[in-house]
């Protein structure tokens, strides 16, 4: 038989009437017929043009069937290859006798085999109602995978995360997929869709880790399993993952979950039983991604009462809900120490490689390894602790470089505008005066902020809103970035405030305190944000409308509205006692805001930023605890404080 020869030179496409479509590179020599013609054409690899034109017109790869025999029927010709029978690529025919009819080869099932790293990457917070930095670390992180996926056979990728049932809207959809991934980026995502009774925004123990490991939702939408977790791991075996990246203890404990499904052979009534070719255990290597050492945290050792209580309480009520129960339930009676010890040994246990984000971090894992009595690698393990600094995303790169340039136009613009009050007050528009000073940004500040700034002047001795302002071409916030949990620790912001002077420091340096980060604590961030508000109620002032004021914004913004709060920052306070890595303070460097901090490697961005140039490394923890608000690293905070709103 004479096989038809492709139109065109190679990479073109060349359609029969048939139906079939052939182009690119043939198996066999495209100038040699006789080659070409015994050996057949077997599935095309195209190029990138052929690829694009694919994209477009042809969803499908079609063979003729008489070309995708079995290789039991194949066998009679010695010169032809032997099919491999896990070949995806190799499709057997039934139908006989029809020698040009179309064959339907899917795109997905040649992706798998040509893609030589293929990454499932679990995160319990990723683009989901994202409540804190973890789930922007997370998506800079895939963002960064896919940077090497600008040809299919180099990287495939697939997301398992958590959706909390009530906030499945709320979706933030930054990650370059680029214009070909766009397509299939709902097929990278694998959300495990939340019961209603978990507690979201939590990534302690108290949060949703065990569904999240071992889901059981009857509201699966993967069709006709109810079993969520069967239904991943089953997708997970069809993709057949050479790397495993396990965002902290609950990533790995449902890397742990999936991996002994896939075991499980399919004599016992499981969902399991994969291909002998790929074991989870062999096959795939595994990398622990460690955001925070929970640990070694200040606040699992400080045992806050609020935190603790509604602790207790969702332990409780998540150890009836069906999820992991053989270990889980001896973990319920331990304290914090002891079941964070026992979640992150596993961790390192299971994993070939251990990433964290800072090197007291490194050091905190090195010890863990070190007293985990299970381990039998005898401490080798340690030398695999790695050190991966967070990036600056790139969203807001691009919008601090835009607030650098517009910035460079202010002083020409200063003396114009001085006089000119209503410009000032009503720049609502991006052609106003705060629009060319600032790259625009200043549209994007939330209602509450610019109230704030618009209603008071640092050199007014009044308060009275109606009678004094801040002038727009000046730095008038102090900052405190964080989520209104207790780890997060805001409120030795409030505290710190207090012991500098309160509102009549606030007031002399012209000074409006905002505070935003998600409420994920009720009772926590309502203590916290009243204590900021009656903090700036003078006391010589029974009357709360001549209060100076202050912003509280208790949800997660956006990187515009954070772009555009850190524009007219003065100086940015990190009060967490301790924190792997702190990625607002990297943010906050990038628009030329300087950052207090507590010293003594207690905060990991301090050693990408320097002590002395982004940071302002203070003994935090020293000066919460001193009765004398006249102590001289009081007077050097306020000294800082200071030069940072003239600057």
């Amino acid at each position: 038989m004479t096989y038809p020869r492709p139109a065109g030179r190679t990479g073109h496409l060349g359609k029969r009437a048939s139906g079939g479509v052939w182009g690119g590179r043939a198996g066999g020599r495209d100038d040699d017929d006789g080659e070409w013609r015994r050996r057949g054409p077997p599935i095309i690899y195209e190029d990138d043009r052929v690829r694009r034109a694919r994209e477009v017109e042809i969803p499908f790869f079609y063979i003729p069937s008489s070309l995708a025999k079995s290789p039991s029927s194949s066998s009679s010709d010695p010169d032809r290859p032997a099919e491999s029978p896990d070949d995806p690529t190799t499709m057997s025919s039934e139908v006989e006798g029809e020698e040009l009819r179309p064959r339907r080869l899917s795109c997905r099932s040649r992706r798998r085999s040509r893609c030589r790293r293929r990454i499932l990457f679990l995160s319990l917070e990723f683009n989901f109602a994202p409540f804190s930095g973890n789930g922007v670390f997370a998506r800079s992180l895939v963002s960064g995978l896919l940077l090497d996926d600008d040809d299919d056979d180099e990287v495939g990728i697939r997301v398992v995360c958590a959706r909390p049932h009530a906030s499945t809207s709320g979706a933030s959809d930054d990650v370059d997929y680029g214009r070909r991934r766009r397509r299939r980026r709902r097929r990278r995502l694998r959300p495990i869709d939340l019961p209603r009774r978990c507690a979201w925004r939590r990534l302690d123990r108290s949060g949703p880790w065990r569904e999240f490991s071992s889901p059981t939702s009857d509201e699966c939408e993967y069709g006709e399993c109810d079993d969520v977790a069967s239904t991943i791991a089953r997708r997970t075996g069809r993709f057949r993952p050479t790397h495993v990246v396990a965002v902290d203890w609950h990533g790995m404990l449902a890397w742990e979950a999936i991996a002994l499904r896939c075991c499980r052979s399919p004599d016992d009534g499981s969902s399991g039983g994969y291909s002998s070719s790929w074991h989870p255990r062999r096959d795939v290597h595994v990398t622990y991604f460690n955001f925070r050492v929970y640990s070694s945290s200040v606040w699992g050792k400080a045992s806050y009462a609020s935190s603790s209580s509604s602790s207790s309480s969702s332990s409780s009520s998540s150890s009836s809900s069906g999820g992991q129960k053989d270990d889980d339930d001896d973990d319920d009676d331990d304290d914090d120490d002891s079941f964070y010890r026992k979640k992150e040994q596993l961790s390192c246990r299971l994993a070939n490689v251990v990433v964290c984000v800072s090197e007291n971090d490194r050091a905190a894992l090195r010890t863990l390894m070190r007293e985990d009595d299970d381990d039998n690698d005898d401490g080798g393990r340690e030398r695999d602790v790695h050190v991966l600094l967070p990036p600056l995303r790139g969203d807001i790169r691009e919008l601090a470089m835009t607030n650098y340039e517009s910035d460079d136009d202010e002083e020409n613009d200063e003396n114009e505008n001085d006089n000119d009050e209503s410009n000032e007050l009503n720049n609502e528009n991006e052609n106003s005066t705060t629009g060319r000073r600032h790259g625009s940004l200043d549209r994007f500040l939330p209602p509450e902020a610019r109230r704030a700034i618009q209603g008071h002047d640092p050199s007014s001795s009044s308060s009275s809103p109606s009678r004094c302002r801040v002038r727009h071409r000046r730095r008038a916030f102090v900052t405190c970035v964080v989520r209104l949990s207790p780890e997060k620790s805001p409120h030795n912001f409030v505290e710190l405030l207090r012991m500098l002077g309160g509102v009549d420091f606030l007031a002399r340096n012209g000074l409006v305190p905002l505070m935003c980060g998600a409420r994920i604590v009720e009772d926590y961030a309502g203590t916290v944000a009243g204590g900021l508000r009656r903090l700036m109620i003078r006391d010589d002032s029974d009357d709360d409308d001549d209060a100076w004021p202050c912003v509280v914004l208790d949800r997660h913004i956006g990187p515009m509205e954070l772009a555009a709060i850190f524009s007219r920052t003065a100086i940015n306070v990190h009060p967490c006692l301790y924190d792997p890595y702190g990625m607002t303070l990297v943010e906050a460097a990038a628009f030329g805001v300087p950052s207090i901090v507590n010293g003594g490697g207690k905060v990991g961005a301090v050693s990408m930023l320097g002590e002395g140039r982004g940071c302002i490394s203070v003994d935090l923890e020293r000066i919460l605890k001193l009765s004398n608000e006249d102590d001289d690293a009081v007077d050097e905070i306020r000294r800082e404080v200071s030069s940072a709103r003239m600057g």
